[in-house]
């Protein structure tokens, strides 16, 4: 059965410190969001990746990919205009929906599709809600988005999900210095 695999991100093994820390941050503050509000609101996730408004940090767990053929850069496009529209929903106060792009994805090339700093922050906060949450943010999003885009939305954050709840299972001292995808 072939692994699924990402349009928008790479998820480096150099991430899991990165990763295990903010899987760390999560359980010290989900417990008490999810008792107080039922869930955990998009604010704390926000604080944990934002320095002075800056979103950049979150490049340090997720990488975000260049769709090289036609196809993935329309699916890219497609699923990064689904992800504002749900990020609209949202109140951010002074979040920027733009927020800086990862220089690495594209490289001066005004015309790519590259995930911004902001929607990855907000693909994070998806991945650390539960399933059910995601699933009906994603799905009862304002959105002309079909159910092919928002089903691949979906299994991006799942990945994520993965990569997080997965950070762990790596030791540090055993992260190789190649850069290999998760």
């Amino acid at each position: 059965k072939p692994q699924p695999t990402s349009i928008l991100f790479r998820s480096k093994m150099r991430g899991n410190d990165a990763r295990r820390k903010y899987k760390e941050y999560l359980r010290s503050v989900k417990g008490s969001h999810e008792e107080q509000v039922g869930y955990l609101p998009f604010d704390t996730v926000l604080s944990y990746w934002s320095k002075d408004g800056d979103h950049s940090t979150v490049w340090g767990i997720i990488e975000p990919l260049r769709g090289m053929t036609e196809e993935e850069k329309e699916l890219t496009r497609q699923m990064r205009m689904l992800l504002r529209d749900v990020m609209k929903s949202f109140d951010f106060g002074a979040f920027d929906e733009g927020g800086s792009r990862d220089s690495s994805c594209c490289q001066n090339d005004k015309n790519a599709e590259c995930t911004t700093a902001a929607e990855a922050v907000f693909i994070v906060f998806l991945a650390s809600i539960s399933q059910q949450q995601r699933s009906d943010i994603v799905w009862n999003a304002k959105s002309d988005a079909g159910e092919v885009i928002r089903e691949e939305v979906l299994k991006e954050v799942a990945l994520i999900e993965y990569a997080i709840e997965m950070s762990d299972e790596f030791a540090s001292s055993e992260t190789p210095t190649s850069n290999t995808d998760l």
